[in-house]
């Protein structure tokens, strides 16, 4: 049976973060998926979502400037350092709250020309994640993002995903709930 998980970066927003963890679990899940921790601690979101009853099942880790229009931070060279400090983050706070999935945040090319590097820089910061977040038990996933939305992704559909996956050589580096690690 499929089990569905809510994400509180898009439900339930017109309560404080804090809240929406009780809400979901009124709403019937039992999981939940972060986006950001908003302005709530690592401690706080734990105990909220331990009194509400659901665990944390995903979040996500920090993206830089991406949102913003930016490059973001996993696949951009001259970045990974802040890349590095980005993970160490949110390996603390995903350890933290419980969350044994951290996925970890696309990135944008500047330009066709770099999309190789990109693609290089990346499979290596996915080597560091896994590494670093498979040490407290945490998957490291990825997954590609469509270029409506997001132009100039870095990663736009699963043969990507599949190829930088591999070029990581990473056991702890999936996508989507290890879906794809079964065929890699």
């Amino acid at each position: 049976m499929r089990r569905f998980d809510a994400n509180l970066g898009f439900l339930f927003l017109e309560l404080p973060l804090l809240e929406r963890f009780a809400a979901a679990r009124q709403a019937g899940f039992t999981g939940v998926e972060l986006m950001s921790p908003e302005s709530a601690s690592a401690q706080q979101i734990a105990t909220a979502a331990r009194d509400a009853g659901v665990e944390i099942v995903l979040c996500n880790s920090p993206v830089g400037d991406l949102v913003s229009g930016g490059l973001g931070l996993s696949g951009v060279p001259e970045r990974q350092q802040q890349f590095r400090d980005a993970m160490q983050w949110v390996a603390d706070f995903a350890a933290t709250v419980g969350c044994s999935r951290v996925n970890v945040g696309p990135s944008r090319v500047a330009g066709e020309s770099e999309r190789e590097a990109c693609f290089g820089i990346l499979a290596e910061n996915l080597r560091f994640a896994g590494e670093l977040l498979g040490k407290q038990r945490i998957t490291a996933l990825i997954e590609p993002l469509n270029t409506r939305d997001f132009d100039r992704v870095l990663l736009s559909n699963v043969d990507s995903a599949v190829n930088v996956i591999r070029a990581s050589d990473h056991p702890n580096v999936a996508t989507e709930r290890n879906s794809l690690q079964t065929i890699l």
